[in-house]
């Protein structure tokens, strides 16, 4: 379930809060969260975003988390405002990430889900796409 992946998400984000400090800005804008996702869909997609869109960057950033329903879908994006892609290298730029790869194989075979990352010059999004197959109280 999302919420408790969220949970999961939740207590890592604390952690990096305190190594971080100020240069780690964290924002919600959770429209839904009755669905179910393969465990470990999201947390590697936002350890990504502290990790090369933050940590990297001497201001620091914010990692933005974001959930709604849209014409029979469920997205959820993490954002990284921090890095940019302008300072992404021509190797980052064509490297194909172990952990976003395998969170795309466990969205497809679990859930049929699909990931997209779409860097610009503020920063990263990943977004997730999954069937809404309705409330999970209702399955």
């Amino acid at each position: 379930m999302f919420e408790q992946e969220m949970e999961n998400i939740e207590a890592y984000l604390a952690l990096e809060k305190c190594n971080f400090g100020d240069r780690l800005r964290i924002e919600y804008d959770i429209d839904c969260d009755d669905f179910l996702i393969p465990a470990l869909s999201v947390q590697p997609l936002v350890e990504n975003a502290v990790r090369h869109g933050v940590a990297t960057y001497e201001k620091g950033g914010t990692v933005q988390i974001n959930t709604h329903r849209a014409d029979g879908e469920i997205i959820i994006e993490v954002i990284d405002k921090g890095f940019g892609k302008s300072n992404i290298t021509p190797q980052q730029e064509t490297r194909k990430g172990i952990g976003v790869e395998n969170v795309r194989a466990r969205l497809k075979s679990m859930s049929r889900g699909k990931l997209k990352i779409v860097g610009n010059e503020q920063g990263t999004t990943a977004i997730i796409t999954i069937d809404d197959i309705g409330k999970v109280g209702g399955l």
